[in-house]
C-alpha cells in the first residue's frame, strides 16, 4: 500500500498544471458578454443603482414595473467602466442620459482629470466679478410669414450681467510644462445662449458653471480618453432643451418648450413670463389628462393649444388655457353633460392608462 501510495504522489506531483483561463468582460468575446450579462444582472438587483440600471421601476402609486432596459444600461456601463479602468458603480452614478445621450458630471470629470496620473491636480484661476454691466446678445426667434409659414428672424436682446472669466490649468508631470485651457467668460455663457435658457445655474451660482465648463474643456483637450468622447452633463443640459432623465422614458414626460426669447415683450403682446407661465398650464394639463387616465389624448389637446402661443394676445390666451385646466382638474366631478376642453373626445374608446 506504501508502494502504491508513493506512486500516486509521484504521478500528482509531475503531472502538469492545468491553465485557468481568464475571462475579461468586454463585449469582444461571446465569454466576455456572457460576463457582463451576469455580473448585469446582479447590479440591477441591486437598490445603490440610479433607476435607469435596475430591473424594477417603482411608479408614485408604489406599484412596481418591469425596466425592459435595465440589464442593457447595466452592460452599457460595466463596459465603459472596463475601457476606462474606473469603478462601475462610480460610473453609474456620475452618468446622466439627456434625450438618450450620457454624459458624465462635471464632478466626475475633474475628480477622473486628478486620479489619472497624468497631470497634476487641476487649478483654476478665476478673475473677481465686476460690476453689473447690460450686455448684448443676439438670438433666432421664429414667426409668421405672410404664406403662413414661419421663417427665422434675428433679434437682439440685453441682459445685465456681471463680467467674469475662468481658465483650468494643470502640469503635465512628464514634461513639467503647464497646460492652459481655453478661457470661459459670461459673455461666452450669453453669446451661447447659456445664460437665458430656462432655469440656467449660470444665473445664481455663476463661479461654479465656470469652474464645471472650464474643467470640461481642459478634458477635452488634454485628456479625451478619459470621457470617452462624452459630453458634462452641464454642457449637454445648455444645449439640449431637454430635463435628465431619472429612470422616466422621455415620451411620458410632458413636452419641454423652454423659450430662447430674451424678457422683453414681443409685437404680439408675448414676453419669456409669458411664455414660461404658459408652459407651466400645459405641464399642469399633462398633469390633470394623466390622472384622469386620459394621457394618450394630451397630444390632441397639446396640438390645439401650442400653435396659440405667439398667434394671440397672452393675457387673454393664457386665462383661457388657465380656465380650460381648471375644468380638467376633475372630469368626473363635471358631470358628463358639462363641455369637454378643446382637443378631448368624449366618445373616445381609448383605455384608461393603468395608474
Amino acid at each position: 500500500m506504501t508502494t502504491e501510495t508513493t506512486t500516486e504522489t509521484t504521478a500528482l506531483a509531475t503531472r502538469p498544471a492545468q491553465s485557468v483561463e481568464t475571462v475579461k468582460m468586454d463585449m469582444s468575446t461571446l465569454q466576455g458578454m456572457e460576463a457582463l450579462q451576469r455580473a448585469g444582472n446582479l447590479l440591477a438587483s441591486s437598490t445603490l443603482v440610479p433607476e435607469i440600471y435596475r430591473r424594477w421601476k417603482v411608479e408614485k402609486s408604489g406599484e412596481r414595473t418591469e425596466n425592459p432596459n435595465g440589464l442593457a444600461n447595466c452592460v452599457v456601463a460595466m463596459n465603459m467602466a472596463t475601457r476606462m479602468g474606473a469603478d462601475v458603480l462610480m460610473v453609474m452614478q456620475n452618468m446622466n442620459v439627456i434625450e438618450g445621450r450620457p454624459s458624465w458630471s462635471s464632478i466626475f470629470i475633474i475628480a477622473s482629470i486628478n486620479k489619472c496620473g497624468h497631470f497634476s491636480p487641476l487649478r483654476f484661476d478665476i478673475t473677481e466679478p465686476g460690476n453689473e454691466t447690460e450686455a448684448t446678445f443676439k438670438y433666432v426667434e421664429w414667426v409668421d410669414a405672410a404664406n403662413g409659414k414661419r421663417r427665422p428672424e434675428d433679434r437682439e436682446g440685453k441682459l445685465v450681467i456681471r463680467h467674469q472669466s475662468c481658465r483650468a490649468w494643470a502640469i503635465e508631470k512628464a514634461t513639467g510644462t503647464r497646460l492652459d485651457g481655453p478661457e470661459i467668460t459670461m459673455q461666452l455663457a450669453l453669446d451661447e445662449g447659456w445664460i437665458q435658457k430656462k432655469g440656467s445655474k449660470w444665473r445664481t451660482m455663476p463661479e461654479v458653471m465656470l469652474r464645471y465648463r472650464a474643467a470640461s474643456m481642459f478634458g477635452k483637450l488634454y485628456a479625451p480618453e478619459l470621457l470617452m468622447g462624452l459630453q458634462s452633463k452641464e454642457e449637454l443640459e445648455d444645449i439640449i432643451e431637454a430635463d435628465v432623465i431619472e429612470g422616466e422614458p422621455f415620451s411620458s414626460r410632458p413636452p419641454q418648450r423652454t423659450a430662447r426669447a430674451p424678457k422683453v415683450a414681443n409685437d404680439l403682446g408675448w414676453s419669456i413670463e409669458a411664455m414660461e407661465e404658459f408652459d407651466g398650464l400645459m405641464a399642469e394639463a399633462y398633469t390633470a389628462f394623466k390622472d384622469a387616465g386620459y394621457s394618450t389624448e394630451y397630444t390632441t389637446f397639446s396640438d390645439g393649444w401650442t400653435p396659440k402661443r405667439g398667434k394671440s394676445e397672452a393675457v387673454a390666451t393664457i386665462a383661457d388655457l388657465r380656465k380650460t385646466i381648471q375644468s380638467l382638474a376633475s372630469p368626473e366631478a363635471q358631470g358628463a353633460a358639462q363641455e369637454q376642453p378643446t382637443g378631448v373626445n368624449p366618445d373616445s374608446k381609448l383605455k384608461r392608462d393603468a395608474q
